[in-house]
């Protein structure tokens, strides 16, 4: 079924490339139980800019991957992008969405793999805390809330957090939270 579709993206000449690259990482996901080979051409496809970090193709791709690759490989990437927008409620909505998953991604993985609260997960908890007060990122925001508590050892609020995700219908993701 998934490469039946992913076939249909490749054939469909009105697809873009972004969706073509999420199509792979998705199948490759899928076939390998969550464990992804990240293709060297999305990760090309990433640097085919010379300034990528102001493409959200690439913004996109790189929040992606950061869920399936490993993650300190990816630390230098996000720390550029903290560099180049280091205020992000500076940058349109549209490029906070598009952002602050990256650093909640990375957040995320890394946290399944160590406990450790160094330099780069503060810098991204940090930095996106910058992300506008606004309805559209409260997620994103309960998220970074999230990881804060956890790295802090304050069981109390991400059990609560963990909680009012479940309320809210996000379930699967709440479940899915490393502690």
């Amino acid at each position: 079924m998934t490469v039946s579709i992913k076939r249909q993206i490749f054939s469909d000449k009105s697809s873009s490339n972004e969706l073509r690259d999420r199509a792979t990482l998705i199948v490759d996901m899928i076939d390998n139980q969550g464990q992804s080979n990240v293709d060297a051409r999305i990760i090309n496809s990433i640097f085919k800019h010379d300034n990528w970090t102001q493409y959200d193709e690439a913004i996109i791709l790189l929040g992606n991957i950061i869920r399936t690759s490993n993650v300190l490989n990816m630390s230098p990437l996000v720390l550029t992008l903290i560099r180049k927008y280091k205020d992000l409620d500076k940058e349109k909505i549209e490029k906070q969405r598009r952002l602050a998953p990256v650093g909640i991604n990375y957040l995320f993985n890394f946290r399944k793999l160590s406990k450790e609260f160094n330099k780069t997960v503060l810098k991204i908890i940090s930095w996106i805390k910058t992300t506008s007060i606004v309805p559209e990122l409260g997620i994103i925001r309960e998220l970074n809330a999230y990881f804060l508590a956890v790295y802090e050892g304050n069981i109390s609020v991400s059990t609560n957090i963990k909680n009012v995700l479940k309320i809210s219908g996000y379930q699967n993701l709440a479940n899915d939270l490393p502690n």
